[in-house]
C-alpha cells in the first residue's frame, strides 16, 4: 500500500511548497495494441453530444500532430494484481482456474498492459516456492487478513498464465524484508529462464509451462523509505562502507546488515497473527522467529516469560525438559512431545530475543537477480533523497519505485470534495517530475520511476457512510484518468492502478487497508467473485486508453479551460487532454473532471490529415457518483459515437463527469 500522510512529510524537501500551497488536501508519493473484441459499447450513431456546425465556443482543443513526444509504453495502463484470497476472488479454488467472466472483461472491457504481483505489502511475506506446482502440494502463506493464513493458489504459474491470456507484461515484486536475495534470484529463474538454463527454470517446465513468462520487470520491496521487516529490530551491523548513508535505514536497505529483536513474539507457518504465539498446548509445536535467519548463538527463547534452552536434538530429552531444537537458517524452533522434552504449557506466550541477520541489502539483491537473468530490470523501493544520494553514479539500479495516493481530503460537501479532489493529480505529476529531475542529477542518467501503485487511499474518499463506494465511482475513474494522462505525458515505462480485482465490502467495512482488509476493497477495476464479475468506472477507462499503447503521443493543449473551482486556495481546468498517433489514425482522449457541468469546445487538428470520419466513445453514467454492482452492471457504461462527412472545425460537447476518446482516421498523404 502506500505512505501514511505523516510519512509524506519525510519524503522529499522540494515538495514542501507544494504541499503547504494545497493545504488540507494531503497525497503521499513513494512517489500488444489491438482492437479489443466484444467492447461493452454499443453504437449509437450521432450523439446529440457531437455537433459539427461552426464553432462559437470559448474553450478550444488542439492536437498537434507536427509534434510527436515519444512512443507510449503499454506497460503504463497496468493494474496491481494481488495473489492472496485466490486472486483477490478472481481465480475458482474449486476448478483450480480463473472465472471465466473475469477472463472476458480482461480482453473486451479492461485493457491490461502490466499486471503487479503478488502485491506491495503483501510481497513482503510471500514464499514464492509455497505457490508453484499442483495445488494440492502447495502450502499457505501469511499473507491473508492480518498477515493469517492465505491459500496459496494463485501463485508465479497462474500469474504467468494471466499474462499470456492479456497479453500484459509483468511486474513482480520480490520479498525483500522476509526472504533472501537468493530466493528473489531463483524466481527470476523460474520466471524467466529458457528451458535447460537453470534447475529452476527445469521445474518450471515439470509443472507444463515450458515458456518462459514475460516479466521484465522487478522490485526489491515495497516502499522501503520506511523500516520495516527486519530493518525495524535495533541495528545491530549496517552494511556499506563508512559515511555512505545519511541515515541507518538507507544504508540497510542498499548494503543490508543485523539487527537485534528483544522479547519478540513467535509466529507460525503461514500465520504472523498475535494468536500464532501462543502455545496450544499440543506436542511437537512448531514456532518461527518473525524474521529470520537468526545469527547463531543469538537466540533465547522464551515461554510464558520463563528461559528455555536450545539443545542439538530432542532426542534424548527428558519429559520435563524445558528444552527445543532451533534452525537458524529458517528461523524454525521445535518443542518436545512430554515424552522427548517438555510441551510447552496451553496458552502460554513464546518470545525471542535474537540477532537477525545477516541479512543483504538492495546491492546484494541487485547483484543475484542480475546474475540470473542480466535482461530483467531490477528497480529499487526507496524515492527519498538520503536514498538517490547514497546511490550517486556509481551504484547501479534500473529503475525506482513510487507510490501515489489521495489521501483523506476535509472538506464539508461532497461537491467541493469532488472538486478537490481532482487537483491531486497536478500534483503527483510535480512530484515525479521532480524526482525524475533529482535521479538525472544524481546518477548523470535517465533511470526511469515506475509507479507501481496509484489511485486513492483505502481509508480515504468522503464520508464512507454516506459514499461507501466513492472509490469505485465514476469520480475515481476521472481521476485515474487524469494521473494516467500524467504518467503518458511524463513517459513513464510502468503504471500499475490499485487494484485489478477485488470484492466489494458490506457497507460498515467500507475504510479497511489491505491486505487485513482482503478479499474485500474498494477500488476494484473488476469486482468479484465469479462466476459473473462486474466491470467498474475504474477498470473502464483503461480500455478508452488502449489505442494508446506502442502509440506516438503527440502535443495537445486546451485553451480557454473553465476552471473547477474549490474551496482550497488552488484550482484546476475541468478539461485535461491526452493525444497519440497510430496505424493511420489519431487519438484524443478527454477528461471532463466537472462532476456537474459540461463543456463545449471546437476541437482541431494541425499537421495531421484528417480524413471525413470520425469516430468515438463516452465512457458516462448518470452521476459522477454511479458505480456498477451485479443487479445494475450498467449504471456507468461505454457507449460509441460517430460523425460522417467532417468538415472543417469540429465543435462538441464534453458531459459533465465522463471521459471521451476521438478516433480521427487519416488519410494518405
Amino acid at each position: 500500500m502506500g505512505d501514511s500522510p505523516q510519512q509524506f512529510g519525510h519524503r522529499r524537501a522540494a515538495l514542501t511548497a507544494a504541499s503547504l500551497l494545497l493545504g488540507a488536501l494531503a497525497i503521499t508519493s513513494t512517489s500488444a495494441l489491438a482492437a479489443h473484441a466484444g467492447r461493452r459499447a454499443t453504437p449509437v450513431g450521432s450523439s446529440s453530444h457531437h455537433d459539427l456546425a461552426g464553432s462559437s465556443s470559448s474553450t478550444s482543443i488542439v492536437i498537434d500532430g507536427r509534434q510527436p513526444l515519444g512512443t507510449v509504453s503499454r506497460a503504463v495502463l497496468g493494474s496491481d494484481y494481488l495473489a492472496l484470497d485466490n486472486g483477490m476472488g478472481s481465480f475458482d479454488p474449486t476448478t483450480s482456474s480463473f472465472y471465466s467472466s473475469f477472463l472476458q472483461q480482461l480482453n473486451s472491457d479492461v485493457y491490461i498492459g502490466s499486471l503487479r504481483f503478488p502485491g506491495g505489502a503483501a510481497a513482503q511475506t510471500y514464499q514464492w516456492q509455497r505457490a508453484i506446482g499442483p495445488q494440492s502440494h502447495r502450502t499457505p502463506n501469511a499473507i491473508g487478513p492480518h498477515s493469517g493464513p492465505s491459500g496459496s493458489g494463485v501463485g508465479p504459474d497462474e500469474f504467468g498464465a494471466l499474462l499470456g491470456r492479456t497479453g500484459a507484461l509483468g511486474v513482480v515484486t520480490v520479498n525483500f524484508d522476509t526472504g533472501t536475495a537468493t530466493q528473489a534470484a531463483d524466481l527470476v529463474k523460474y520466471l524467466t529462464g529458457q528451458p535447460g538454463s537453470s534447475y529452476f527454470a527445469d521445474l518450471r517446465v515439470s509443472y507444463g509451462h515450458r515458456s518462459p513468462y514475460d516479466v521484465p520487470w522487478f522490485e526489491v520491496g515495497n516502499e522501503e523509505y520506511a523500516r520495516g521487516g527486519w530493518r525495524l529490530g535495533q541495528p545491530v551491523q549496517v552494511g556499506g562502507p563508512p559515511g555512505a548513508c545519511k541515515t541507518v535505514a538507507t544504508c540497510e536497505y542498499i548494503y543490508g546488515g543485523s539487527t537485534l529483536f528483544t522479547g519478540q513474539r513467535l509466529v507460525r507457518y503461514a500465520n504472523r497473527t498475535k494468536a500464532a504465539a501462543v502455545s496450544t498446548g499440543r506436542r511437537g509445536q512448531h514456532f518461527y522467529v518473525a524474521e529470520p535467519p537468526v545469527v547463531p548463538q543469538s537466540i533465547s527463547v522464551f515461554v510464558g516469560g520463563h528461559p528455555w534452552r536450545q539443545v542439538s536434538s530432542l532426542a534424548t530429552a527428558g519429559p520435563r525438559a524445558r528444552v527445543f531444537v532451533f534452525n537458524h537458517s529458517t528461523g524454525e524452533a521445535t518443542f518436545g512431545n512430554g515424552v522427548h522434552g517438555a510441551v510447552p504449557q496451553k496458552g502460554a506466550v513464546l518470545t525471542a530475543t535474537y540477532v537477525s541477520g545477516p541479512h543483504a541489502g538492495f546491492v546484494g539483491f541487485y547483484r543475484a537477480m542480475k546474475r540470473a537473468n542480466p535482461d530483467i530490470k531490477v528497480c529499487a523501493a526507496d524515492p527519498t533523497t538520503a536514498f538517490i544520494d547514497a546511490m550517486g553514479s556509481s551504484v547501479p539500479y534500473d529503475c525506482l519505485q513510487d507510490h501515489l495516493y489521495v489521501y483523506p481530503l476535509k472538506t464539508a460537501t461532497i461537491a467541493d470534495y469532488e472538486a478537490r479532489v481532482m487537483l491531486v493529480p497536478a500534483h503527483e505529476e510535480a512530484s515525479v517530475s521532480s524526482l525524475q529531475q533529482q535521479l538525472f542529477q544524481a546518477s548523470g542518467r535517465q533511470v526511469p520511476v515506475v509507479v507501481t501503485e496509484y489511485g486513492t487511499g483505502l481509508s480515504a474518499g468522503p464520508d464512507p457512510k454516506q459514499y461507501p463506494y466513492f472509490l469505485d465511482s465514476l469520480d475515481e475513474a476521472l481521476v485515474n484518468a487524469s494521473q494516467l494522462q500524467n504518467w503518458i505525458e511524463l513517459g513513464l515505462p510502468v503504471a500499475d492502478r490499485q487494484l485489478l480485482s477485488a470484492e466489494l465490502p458490506p457497507p460498515n467495512a467500507v475504510g479497511g487497508m489491505l491486505p487485513g482488509a482482503a478479499p474485500f476493497a474498494t477500488t476494484g477495476a473488476v469486482v468479484t467473485p465469479g462466476p459473473e464479475t462486474v466491470v467498474e468506472p475504474t477498470g473502464s477507462y483503461l480500455e478508452l486508453f488502449a489505442p494508446f499503447a506502442g502509440a506516438t503521443e503527440i502535443a495537445a493543449t486546451v485553451a480557454g479551460n473553465p476552471v473547477l473551482a474549490s474551496s482550497n486556495a488552488l484550482s484546476t481546468g475541468d478539461l485535461s487532454v491526452t493525444a497519440a498517433e497510430a496505424g493511420g489514425s489519431a487519438y484524443a482522449l478527454v477528461v471532463n473532471r466537472n462532476p456537474s457541468v459540461s463543456v463545449t469546445s471546437s476541437v482541431s487538428l494541425k499537421g495531421l490529415p484528417v480524413g471525413p470520419i470520425v469516430t468515438g466513445e463516452l465512457l458516462d453514467g448518470q452521476s459522477a457518483l454511479s458505480y456498477n454492482t451485479s443487479a445494475q452492471p450498467n449504471r456507468v457504461t461505454t457507449t460509441t459515437w460517430y460523425e460522417q462527412d467532417l468538415r472543417g472545425l469540429l465543435e462538441m460537447t464534453f458531459p459533465a463527469h465522463s471521459i471521451t476518446l476521438i478516433h480521427f482516421s487519416l488519410q494518405n498523404s
